[in-house]
């Protein structure tokens, strides 16, 4: 599994201190997927959105290529959904970064897209265990698919994120 070299670290310092301007903390998620451009910035971005108040999302990969932006499809379906990108949820800026030991050990939860990832993830941080899990159901990866299959995919992801952190209401 890829780690975040030393710059992108002291990028997502701000990020992982898990407060927000006001000094409230928030509780700190990570959502990964396989390449960090599809399924888990769309999940952190629907926590962003739900969750204003309570929790803080960023997301990662396995084998993200570092860099790499969102897809297309995925911010279309978010904006979709009624999700917009602002600066305390810039997903249309988001780049692609490889989940790292400190990232990990500075979230209170880390949430898996597939029970694979999941197993990726307890193999290579076993001592964080207790903080892993996985979405409640499996979350296909739409990549290289159209955007019907990304609006349903972003529909199991809220639906999983709705059951998970007990937020709600509508996206728009």
């Amino acid at each position: 599994m890829a780690m975040v070299d030393e710059e992108k670290r002291a990028d997502l310092s701000e990020l992982l201190s898990g407060d927000d301007a006001d000094g409230d903390e928030k509780t700190l998620v990570c959502f990964v997927c396989t390449g960090n451009t599809c399924r888990s910035p769309m999940a952190a971005a629907v926590l962003n959105h739900l969750g204003r108040g309570k929790y803080r999302a960023i997301s990662a990969g396995t084998s993200a290529c570092d860099g790499d932006g969102i897809t297309p499809n995925a911010a279309l379906a978010l904006k979709r959904a009624g999700i917009p990108s602002e600066k305390d949820n810039d997903y249309e800026h988001h780049r692609a970064s490889s989940i790292s030991y400190s990232t990990v050990m500075n979230c209170d939860r880390v949430v898996a897209m597939t029970s694979r990832h999941m197993v990726q993830l307890l193999y290579a941080f076993p001592e964080f265990a207790e903080k892993i899990c996985v979405m409640p159901e499996e979350i296909p990866d739409p990549f290289m698919y159209g955007e019907d299959v990304y609006d349903l995919c972003l529909e199991r992801i809220t639906d999983g994120i709705k059951n998970l952190f007990a937020v709600g209401g509508e996206t728009d």
